[in-house]
């Protein structure tokens, strides 16, 4: 759905984009700007495929039975508190990947897959929109976040290393 609203998106600014161009010109048009139609009139032809594509993705997504789908992860809610604390506590070690995968028991697994099970944040902190990322994409988002930082944080080393020889190689000419 995401996807679909950017590329509305991009489609009603890109016809905005060719109504100015004539109103700009409505008379006689410069070649310059019939140019820019056509451009602009071809990139609304690949955004209107790009569109039917999302489309047949979305209908093919509606058309799956709940059991075919993919489950990232659940939220459980509880009629009392102590049901919680049952429940976090039997699966207290889901944490551990070594004791989830080897050594959880079967009755706390799920169709005989390991669960990882713990307190789940408050609804209003929660990012709706990142529930859909598998674990690899939230990983190579955190990996790349992460690989950003060092370079910074090198980057800024270099350049306080720079200023300092810099510095000092101007006061011992002096």
């Amino acid at each position: 759905f995401q996807r679909q609203a950017r590329l509305f998106r991009r489609m009603s600014q890109t016809y905005a984009r060719i109504e100015k161009l004539f109103r700009r010109q409505l008379p006689p048009l410069r070649e310059n700007n019939q140019e820019s139609i056509k451009l602009l009139t071809e990139r609304l032809r690949n955004l209107g495929k790009q569109s039917q594509n999302i489309q047949k993705t979305l209908t093919n997504e509606s058309e799956r039975n709940d059991e075919d789908r993919e489950v990232c992860f659940a939220f459980i809610t509880f009629n009392y508190q102590s049901q919680q604390e049952r429940v976090l506590h039997l699966y207290r070690k889901s944490m551990n990947a070594a004791y989830r995968y080897c050594r959880q028991h079967q009755y706390l697994r799920f169709q005989g897959r390991a669960l990882k099970v713990f307190r789940a944040p408050e609804p209003s902190t929660l990012l709706w929109e990142n529930v859909d990322f598998s674990h690899a994409a939230r990983f190579f988002r955190k990996f790349l976040g992460a690989l950003f930082s060092v370079c910074v944080f090198l980057a800024g080393m270099f350049i306080i290393m720079r200023a300092k020889v810099l510095g000092s190689g101007s006061s011992i000419m002096q």
